[in-house]
């Protein structure tokens, strides 16, 4: 269906997420190679993962790099914002995992994106978790509100001044040669740049 329904000069990008997509680590790799087998695989085809960065090993590693994955890790920073919401079942800390799974990625992936969720309750220490990311090495983050959550005016106008103080330490790291890329300002200086939203863009 992908391949029939598919525009010629089109990109197809095939996403693995979950919960966490490694739990089936055998299954994904047998779907990744039921599509590189399709008569039709071209390069037009991209493959993702998202995960929550609790499983991660050299043989993840080297099948990820070999079918050309893009890779995601979910974090909310340091430990006291990461454990907010993401502990294990039971709930033990997830935090040392998956700083560590970060640090090991990185070495393999430079261009690894984190993903941190803001809630009501953690939002207004997005600067700081900026900051975690950045001394981990990160240099790819998107940062996305918890859209499920119940969001006041208030809250919602507190947002800007964060977005403003994490745009000045974006600014200082470019100045020092040592960009980083962000979706809530990079995103928006592309859209400034090209002149407008062009029709039908979805954000």
């Amino acid at each position: 269906f992908m391949f029939s329904n598919t525009p010629p000069d089109d990109i197809m990008c095939v996403i693995f997420f979950g919960g966490e997509p490694l739990l089936e680590f055998e299954l994904m790799k047998k779907i990744t190679e039921m599509i590189e087998s399709h008569p039709q695989f071209d390069q037009r085809v991209r493959f993702m993962l998202g995960s929550n960065g609790t499983i991660f090993n050299d043989q993840i590693a080297e099948f990820l790099v070999a079918h050309g994955f893009n890779f995601l890790i979910s974090c909310d920073g340091p430990s006291e914002f990461q454990d907010e919401f993401r502990r294990y079942k039971g709930g033990r800390s997830s935090s040392a995992r998956v700083e560590k799974t970060i640090k090991e990625a990185l070495t393999v992936f430079p261009n690894l994106q984190v993903c941190s969720v803001y809630h009501p309750r953690t939002f207004h220490r997005l600067p700081v978790v900026f900051d975690y990311l950045s001394g981990l090495g990160v240099q790819t983050m998107s940062f996305s509100p918890d859209m499920s959550a119940s969001w006041t005016t208030e809250e919602a106008s507190m947002l800007p001044d964060l977005f403003k103080e994490i745009g000045q330490k974006h600014i200082s790291l470019w100045r020092k040669h040592e960009p980083r890329r962000i979706n809530i300002i990079d995103e928006k200086i592309q859209t400034i740049l090209k002149g407008r939203y062009s029709p039908g863009h979805r954000k």
